[in-house]
């Protein structure tokens, strides 16, 4: 009986649809294996690209705000020229100014460059609220220190936006007190003390500070690009390619040009 069944079993084993059965199962096992194998390959490629496109957009992102403190502190250098120039007259000097020079400084403190420190904040938000984003950076580091930078982003560009409009507000309520001309109500501005104060502040925060927190965000930044493996040519190309896309669309056609 044994003997028969073995015949029996080298018969299904020798025959075409034992045979065919097998490689069927040896297929799928290879296909479910191959299939396995090329999604882990590109998800992992998708991760990996994802990562570095979330990095480039945030560190981007660290640089512009350093690029656009530059240029925030042109815009308002003569504001900044002002304040040293009226901080450098002794008070009996400020006396004997002729009424065009006592206007022209007074104009330019009472109404400061209103450009504030610009920032799209856009990668921040999604780099701070997105859970997704921390996950596929992947390194704690990272997300601790470029969290870091946007807390100073966000102190520096809160005290570099009120400062001019402090000296604006101080020259408000000193008009709405004063007694006698316009040009005494001038000189009783240049010369109080709550307003040398005040420039003296804003002389430190259109220079020094501004000065700091870039050197600060860029030490830093480059730190961050060597952690996540983001070079710096990386985030040029991208900034570059920004400032095209910004230049397209201020010339995109407006529908006041229609009307």
């Amino acid at each position: 009986m044994a003997n028969k069944d073995k015949n029996i079993f080298k018969r299904i084993k020798s025959s075409s649809w034992a045979k065919g059965l097998l490689t069927t199962f040896i297929g799928s096992l290879l296909s479910i294996s191959l299939t396995f194998g090329v999604n882990s390959c590109r998800d992992t490629f998708q991760q990996k690209a994802d990562r570095h496109l979330a990095a480039l957009m945030v560190l981007g992102n660290i640089e512009m705000f350093a690029r656009n403190l530059e240029t925030w502190q042109k815009e308002n250098q003569p504001f900044d020229s002002a304040c040293a120039i009226v901080l450098a007259l002794p008070e009996d000097a400020i006396s004997t100014l002729s009424d065009d020079s006592l206007d022209y400084y007074v104009t330019i403190l009472k109404s400061p460059n209103p450009t504030i420190v610009s920032h799209d904040e856009t990668a921040a938000k999604i780099f701070s609220n997105n859970i997704e984003t921390w996950k596929n950076v992947g390194n704690a580091m990272f997300i601790q220190k470029v969290g870091q930078l946007f807390s100073v982003i966000t102190t520096a560009k809160q005290i570099l936006d009120n400062i001019g409009k402090q000296i604006s507000d101080y020259y408000q309520e000193s008009m709405t007190s004063r007694l006698g001309s316009i040009r005494d109500g001038n000189i009783a501005f240049l010369k109080s003390r709550g307003l040398r104060q005040l420039m003296l502040n804003a002389h430190y925060a259109y220079n020094g500070y501004p000065n700091y927190t870039k050197a600060y965000l860029r030490y830093w930044n480059k730190k961050c690009m060597d952690l996540i493996g983001v070079t710096e040519e990386e985030v040029n190309q991208h900034l570059a390619g920004l400032e095209e896309q910004k230049r397209d669309e201020d010339n995109e056609p407006k529908i006041e040009d229609f009307m």
